[in-house]
């Protein structure tokens, strides 16, 4: 193994340590959002949307005594909680297969039948930044789009094949369909809403399909060592190349599968 393809699975396997995959193509792109949001926003000095968790923000849970800010992806937060904070609430729109290429193949093994497929999932993220005071959550929604674009390469070290291109911050809404509680205060919602690209591969290997050996024959015409022409008779009448004739060489390869 070479040093940059070992430096690569290192890497591979830093990644999946903190973004694990589950199968789920639809759980596991909110699940990378949420975490790199609660990443980015650990980061922040005190007073400008600082994220605090009960431990690693990849892991730990919102540590609601002393946070900031909200990041979930539940569909209502309490009137109680909004209160005291303002929140994100990560939700998508529904995602579709591209079907791309023919039969989506990417490379097909003979020998034993083993074949992979490459689609590419596209779909749209809504970052839902909600807030008792208009100006707040226009802020909030700046800071969530200016990261999504500055760090788009390291979400796509994580799987996306395109992600913080063409994002649009929305206009002040109401969040009521947010909030759950009762309250006579009015909660305000700056939408940030982007499209994804997420690149799915697999493989398939029929079990009764191995091959243990391929055997190759291959004919070829030889001329003399003195330069001269070809044998006559290395060519019939029909165009076909004469096995028999002196001046035809015949290989032969044995292609015995390891798989």
């Amino acid at each position: 193994m070479s040093v940059k393809t070992e430096a690569i699975a290192e890497r591979e396997a830093l990644v999946r340590t903190y973004y694990p995959l589950s199968n789920n193509i639809m759980s596991d792109v909110k699940d990378i959002i949420l975490k790199f949001l609660r990443h980015y926003f650990s980061q922040m000095e005190a007073g400008e949307f600082l994220y605090t968790a009960d431990e690693d923000p990849f892991t730990g849970g919102t540590s609601e005594t002393v946070t900031e800010l909200i990041i979930t992806d539940q569909g209502t937060i309490s009137t109680d909680t909004i209160e005291k904070r303002p929140a994100i609430i990560v939700s998508r729109t529904p995602l579709s297969y591209a079907n791309l290429g023919l039969d989506n193949l990417v490379t097909h093994k003979f020998s034993t039948g083993k074949r992979t497929h490459t689609d590419m999932l596209s779909g749209q993220f809504m970052i839902n930044c909600i807030s008792r005071i208009g100006l707040e959550a226009e802020t909030l929604a700046m800071s969530v789009a200016k990261c999504l674009k500055f760090y788009r390469r390291e979400l796509q070290v994580y799987g996306f094949f395109q992600i913080g291109q063409q994002i649009t911050i929305g206009s002040e809404s109401s969040a009521n369909s947010f909030i759950g509680g009762d309250s006579d205060e009015d909660f305000i919602n700056v939408p940030v809403s982007f499209p994804i690209l997420y690149q799915e591969t697999w493989s398939i290997q029929p079990n009764a399909q191995t091959l243990s050996q391929i055997n190759v024959t291959v004919n070829a015409i030889a001329r003399k060592l003195n330069g001269s022409l070809l044998f006559p008779d290395s060519i019939d009448s029909n165009g076909e190349i004469n096995p028999d004739s002196d001046g035809v060489l015949i290989q032969n390869w044995v292609i015995t599968s390891t798989s």
